[in-house]
């Protein structure tokens, strides 16, 4: 049953896995193909101090007049241009800017080949229903590996691996050419926690709202809820383009930020979205920290009185809080490692490689075999007169 389970769920699902797979393993180093194909986008145009992000909001919204400057994030370990969001004509537009000049380098395309891949990957190029394929082929994934894992023990339980016979004996002869299943074997449970943590993820990027309310079941999942300010409570609140119309001024605001957080960088911008929104600061102990470490001191400040309004630490909420705060990371591989994204690189390779060779298998078997010439039985083999012969897996 085991078999028969195993079998058809990797035949049926391999191609949708593979090109997940292959996709992800692809976006592992997104950042590094964005740089490879916008090169005037993520480069400094000359060393020199980082531009203060008070500076960049303040020429981001000057360079889009009548648009919204939401926010801007630091550079990274992984990207050396700020990056900033502008709300215009009903669009989110991804400008980059230099980071020491503070002059807007230009704007992501909207298409891409990054942007291909990551719609491919998550969405397979249908929306959300896409999304909701590749969350029932995360759960696939988790019956592969648990039919996998049944099917390893009792192949080692009944000695199938060394052929039933006395390990003492095959210790005295020289070891057997490494065969096709025990290739198959080897690369799925050598992948093994690794395709658990990614379809466990994945189901979770897929449903999210749906997996946020079964583990709020054992620990809340919400973060902290964002504190509110009183409208109009002193100076102007935000204009139109955002970074100009915030109250006391911007620079002033930050320095009041990095009073509560001596010692930290600022890691991000948020502006207000609305009058009883506060201007949230975002602090990481890193200079340049990864790009989507949840680890950060949150700093509320009021846009209008500029003072402190709540600061929140880097420490979860909850245990389900933090559990769902480090799925992307581990789902991306964006950990600040670069032996880490080689290995999460390598480990993506392992579902094609495990369809490929099951596949191989059996098309081998049951396919590409034809009827024994001797029947089904063993009649002239010593001690397996009539019994029903088990044709041999390919090696």
């Amino acid at each position: 049953m085991l078999r028969r389970v195993h079998l058809w769920v990797g035949l049926l699902a391999g191609l949708h896995l593979t090109v997940l797979s292959v996709t992800g393993a692809a976006l592992v180093y997104r950042s590094e193909l964005q740089r490879a194909l916008h090169p005037h986008l993520f480069t400094a145009s000359a060393p020199g101090p980082r531009a203060d992000p008070a500076v960049v909001l303040e020429a981001v919204a000057g360079a889009f007049p009548g648009g919204r400057v939401s926010g801007v994030d630091v550079p990274t370990r992984s990207r050396d241009t700020y990056l900033a969001y502008v709300l215009q004509d009903g669009s989110f537009r991804t400008v980059l800017v230099d980071p020491v000049t503070a002059r807007p380098l230009g704007e992501l395309p909207e298409r891409s080949l990054v942007r291909l891949l990551q719609d491919l990957h998550f969405e397979l190029l249908a929306g959300r229903t896409g999304r909701r394929v590749n969350g029932v082929g995360a759960l696939l994934v988790l019956v592969l590996a648990a039919t996998g894992v049944g099917l390893w023990r009792a192949r080692v339980r009944s000695g199938e691996g060394n052929g039933g016979e006395d390990p003492r004996r095959l210790r005295r002869r020289r070891p057997r050419r490494w065969t096709l299943r025990g290739l198959h074997g080897a690369v799925g449970m050598g992948s093994l926690l690794f395709l658990g943590m990614w379809a466990l993820t994945g189901v979770y990027l897929a449903f999210p709202s749906q997996l946020r309310a079964v583990v709020g079941l054992v620990s809340p999942t919400a973060p902290p809820p964002t504190p509110q300010v009183e409208s109009g409570s002193g100076g102007r609140g935000p204009g139109e383009n955002g970074a100009a119309g915030v109250g006391p001024a911007l620079a002033t605001l930050l320095q009041t930020a990095r009073a509560v957080a001596p010692g930290q960088h600022v890691a991000r911008v948020i502006l207000p979205v609305d009058e009883e929104s506060p201007l949230l600061v975002q602090f990481s102990p890193a200079f340049r920290r990864t790009g989507s470490d949840p680890r950060l001191t949150s700093v509320y400040l009021d846009p209008h009185a500029g003072g402190v309004v709540e600061v929140q630490g880097p420490s979860p909420a909850s245990p389900g809080h933090a559990l769902t705060s480090w799925v992307r990371p581990l789902h991306a591989g964006d950990l600040g490692s670069p032996f880490l994204k080689v290995i999460w690189f390598l480990a993506a390779l392992a579902p094609p490689l495990l369809f490929a060779t099951g596949f191989r298998i059996w098309w081998v078997r049951v396919v590409g075999r034809g009827p024994s010439p001797r029947g089904l039985t063993e009649a002239s083999s010593p001690g397996g007169r009539g019994r029903a012969a088990s044709p041999p897996w390919p090696g």
